[in-house]
């Protein structure tokens, strides 16, 4: 699923989201956190063509994660999930953009990714009063923990 095209076979696509998403919320040990400073972009974007796809793919990069080791660490759990989101964004963003997720593939190209993830967990309550500056600080903030 992760590694599919989000624009080809879209009717399997579905139909294995649908399946994932009910493996998931029935198995015990898979407990994951959905973050919103990671998913709210996707969510709220305004076409919504791609936007469960991507969803979808955050979540089953996380669930990979907890199924090889179910007391894996949050940090590193959000990292597979945002990973496996930026894989199905690969698959679109020359016919579809969301900045955020073009931000993010900056930062991953740079090998700064699980640095923007650390960062981000501290910073999210802060969005609000840093506006549309959010990822330009983050970015500036990630230079600093290498």
């Amino acid at each position: 699923m992760i590694d599919n095209p989000l624009n080809q076979n879209r009717e399997i696509r579905h139909r294995a989201n649908q399946f994932v998403l009910r493996w998931i919320t029935g198995a015990p040990y898979t407990h994951i956190l959905i973050r919103q400073e990671f998913t709210e972009d996707v969510i709220s974007d305004k076409s919504k063509i791609y936007s469960l796809d991507l969803l979808m793919n955050y979540i089953a990069g996380m669930t990979l994660i907890k199924i090889d080791n179910k007391d894996a660490d949050d940090l590193i759990t959000q990292e597979a999930g945002v990973r496996a989101m930026l894989e199905g964004y690969k698959s679109i963003k020359d016919e579809y953009k969301i900045q955020f997720l073009d931000s993010f593939l900056k930062v991953d190209n740079e090998g700064k990714l699980l640095a923007l993830v650390r960062i981000d967990k501290y910073i999210w309550n802060m969005k609000g009063m840093i506006g549309k500056y959010f990822l330009t600080i983050l970015e500036y903030l990630i230079q600093f923990t290498e």
